[in-house]
C-alpha cells in the first residue's frame, strides 16, 4: 500500500464540496464490510481514506492494515460508492 495516502483527506472539505457520504458514513460502511468478509477489526487500523472520480463513479477508498507484527497480506482496502453505498473488499497481497 502506498503510505502517501496515509493520512485522511479533511473529510469537511471534500464533503461540502462534492460527495453524497460524510467521511464518518463511509467508514461505518468499510467497517461492517470488512467485518461482514471476516476481519477481526482489533488486529487493523485504519490507515488512510481517500475520495476521488474514477471513470464515472464517485468512490471512497478505506485502508486498513494489519496491527504489528505484520504478515504478508496483511492489509486490505475497502471501495465505497458515494452515490450507491455499495462497497467492495479488495484483499492485500
Amino acid at each position: 500500500m502506498c503510505l502517501a495516502l496515509a493520512g485522511c483527506v479533511n473529510a469537511r472539505q471534500i464533503t461540502d464540496a462534492s460527495t453524497r457520504l460524510t467521511k464518518k458514513e463511509v467508514l461505518l460502511i468499510a467497517k461492517a464490510k470488512a467485518i461482514q468478509e471476516g476481519f477481526d477489526l482489533e488486529d487493523f487500523d485504519m490507515t488512510g481514506c481517500h475520495y476521488e472520480y474514477i471513470g464515472d463513479e464517485n468512490i471512497w477508498t478505506v485502508f486498513f492494515e494489519m496491527k504489528p507484527p505484520i504478515v504478508v497480506g496483511g492489509h486490505f482496502l475497502v471501495e465505497v460508492n458515494d452515490v450507491t453505498r455499495e462497497s467492495l473488499l479488495m484483499h492485500g497481497q
